[in-house]
């Protein structure tokens, strides 16, 4: 077999396992907690990366009236 072929075979194969594996990853689950660690009240911009922190963001009534 040339190493042509052995290259297309093994890149077929390493496609198709990340496929599966992002077929079957199970995406993170929140948990019912909120997060309110990232708010200081200095800042004017924050960044939300977590369930948990968008459930601080409503726990902050000092962002409410202020969100755009």
């Amino acid at each position: 077999m040339n190493i042509f072929k052995k290259l297309s075979i093994l890149s077929t194969l390493l496609i198709g396992c990340v496929g599966i594996q992002t077929i079957f990853a199970q995406p993170a689950t929140w948990n019912g907690t909120a997060d309110t660690d990232w708010y200081s009240a200095s800042e004017n911009a924050f960044t939300i990366t977590t369930a948990e922190q968008l459930a601080g963001l409503a726990l902050q009534p000092d962002l409410s009236s202020g969100l755009r």
